[in-house]
């Protein structure tokens, strides 16, 4: 028996299968369909109105949430979503307030998404929000009263420990205004790449493959008689040491920016401080002179201030104003000049110490190797 077929128009056949397609539906054979099963399939199909792709992202990003959270919500297949209907009173809108009311009542015990989570961790370098007042401290403390800083790792492990989903939605809108507006006056990231090839052009990173000629504890020139080859590269860091990767984090863009110049600073003076002859090794065993001394105090100094501001995450003119020659050239100088320049100084370290930007293990260790610092900071004047 052979089966009927019908025509219709190219412009009705594609109102179907468009109506189809909105409807997530598939399309019947149009030849095997009478003009009025056809009305009758367009005119079912307009009377549903389906849930547009902006609540059904809705929907699964609600249930992907509260999975998280550990609460039990099964996914929902497709063919179920595509029945929902839309508009403001459809299926689709009412699951949504379902949804959002169960992530409401879960969201005190819940702990952290896994967004929460990075979005926290990436927070974790501006000392400008309050972890603390929820629990988190960015110390760890170590026996005899000693602390250290944590690591970003450490600090993640008691966000995923402490915080609930509630908590990490509160700190973040709390913070969120704040934390973008310093993360976008931080280095770039072609500034950090930057320091870092600089600081490896500072640093000696293979020994020489033949030792022939060393010097012996008075200083004098020696000639090895079994040189042996070195059997392999090692690193050998001589007069620098590579900026630690999270004060590295807290330069802002013209804190780079100076640190760079002075990176090109010392590299030209190193290039230009290449070995002598024969002749003139003798000359490195003098002394330095009490000018050159104090030359280099000076400079140690202000590079001091310029890492307590990258570390503070925020500049200050005065500071800079107050490191003077005098604090290095005439220790005798009266209070009435000094006194209140190094009392600047001091007061900008305790505020690093007081917003625990840094510990005083830290400053201690930043400051051991410059007289003038470490006599601010222990406030020996």
């Amino acid at each position: 028996m052979a089966v009927a077929t019908f025509t219709h128009s190219d412009a009705r056949i594609k109102f179907y299968t468009d109506l189809c397609v909105q409807r997530h539906l598939v399309p019947k054979n149009h030849l095997l369909m009478s003009p009025n099963d056809m009305t009758t399939e367009i005119n079912e199909m307009k009377k549903f109105y389906p849930a547009n792709d902006a609540q059904l992202g809705g929907i699964k990003k609600r249930i992907a949430q509260l999975q998280q959270m550990g609460v039990t919500v099964a996914d929902i297949p497709d063919e179920k979503l595509f029945k929902l209907t839309g508009g403001q009173n459809g299926t689709a809108s009412q699951y949504i307030n379902f949804l959002s009311k169960q992530i409401k009542e879960n969201s005190d015990k819940a702990p952290a998404s896994e967004e929460q989570v990075a979005t926290l961790s990436e927070m974790f370098l501006c000392v400008t929000v309050d972890f603390e007042s929820w629990g988190l401290s960015r110390k760890i403390n170590l026996e005899g009263g000693l602390w250290r800083r944590c690591t970003s790792e450490e600090f993640t492990a008691q966000i995923r420990e402490k915080i609930t989903h509630k908590d990490a939605s509160h700190i973040i809108d709390k913070y969120r205004a704040i934390f973008y507006n310093w993360k976008r006056n931080r280095a770039s990231e072609e500034q950090k790449k930057l320091i870092r090839n600089l600081e490896n052009r500072l640093i000696e990173t293979k020994k020489p493959e033949v030792v022939e000629l060393a010097f012996d504890l008075d200083g004098n020139i020696i000639e090895l008689d079994d040189a042996k080859p070195s059997r392999r590269d090692t690193s050998n860091p001589i007069g620098y040491e590579k900026i630690d990767e999270d004060l590295l984090g807290l330069f802002s863009k013209d804190t780079a920016a100076a640190h760079i110049n002075r990176l090109f600073a010392d590299i030209k003076r190193k290039e230009k401080n290449v070995i002598p002859d024969d002749t003139h090794l003798e000359e490195l065993r003098i002394l330095d002179t009490v000018e050159a001394v104090m030359k280099k105090e000076y400079a140690d100094l202000s590079d001091i201030a310029f890492k307590l501001e990258a570390i503070a995450g925020y500049e200050d003119p005065e500071l800079h104003e107050s490191i003077v020659s005098l604090l290095v050239e005439d220790r005798e100088e009266g209070n009435d000049y000094l006194r209140p320049r190094k009392d600047k100084i001091r007061d900008f370290m305790l505020d690093c110490l007081d917003n625990k930007a840094i510990d005083f293990g830290c400053i201690i260790a930043m400051c051991e190797k410059n007289p003038i610092a470490l006599e601010i900071i222990l406030h020996q004047y």
